[in-house]
Parts: C-alpha cells; structure tokens; sequence
C-alpha cells in the first residue's frame, strides 16, 4: 500500500494536487482554499504547492487541535529559510517499499534468518 491509499484511509477529505496544474497553482497562490474540508484532510502531493508548508502550520496553531491534516508527498523541496521546522506542529511518518511477500512476488517460504 503506497501513501496516498494509507493517508486515503485515515481522511474524511482530500485534494490530491497532482490531479491538475491549476490546483497546485490555486493551492500556492491561496493556501487556504485547499485547507478547507473534513479533518483529517489529505493533501496529497504538498510539495507541489511548497507555500502549503506554513499555511498548515498557522492553521493548526490557530485550530488548536491536533491531527487536522495528512501532508503526503513523493518528492522533498528545496530548502527555504522561510520554511518553519514545523516542530510541534509536524509528525513524519516514514513509508517503506513493500516486500516481495506483501505484493504477491513471494511465498515467503524462504527466510533469509532461517539459513544456515
């Protein structure tokens, strides 16, 4: 399972970015209008729209509660000083690839800690 379909699993509502070069151009030209929906709210594909980054950090101080939004992404952006830390406000969660026996490419009657 890839992280869109886990984040999908846990929202009540989302907006994937990548759907549309004009919803990433609307998420960084008004951040907020992306934000609004059912918490948790995926959106998908963050990076997209780097300015996301504090705009979810200013609404989740101004909501004061806690898991309002799942920001997933399949690439980092570049740094930027004026990018917060998100210390406080931020867990990362990190997804690993799938093994051969959860996609169905394995039995997983071999072991490697099973041999000699």
């Amino acid at each position: 399972m890839g992280k869109t379909t886990t984040g999908l699993q846990l929202a009540k509502s989302s907006v994937r970015l990548d759907s549309s070069p004009e919803l990433s151009g609307l998420a960084e030209a008004s951040p907020r209008s992306v934000l609004t929906g059912d918490t948790p709210r995926l959106i998908d594909e963050w990076q997209l729209a780097p300015t996301l980054w504090n705009a979810v950090r200013h609404e989740v101080d101004q909501r004061g509660a806690p898991g309002q939004f799942i920001l997933t992404g399949s690439a980092t952006p570049a740094d930027d000083v004026t990018r917060h830390s998100g210390a406080g406000r931020f867990r990362r969660v990190t997804l690993r690839p799938m093994s051969l026996a959860e996609s169905g490419e394995s039995t997983n009657d071999v072991a490697l800690s099973a041999m000699p």
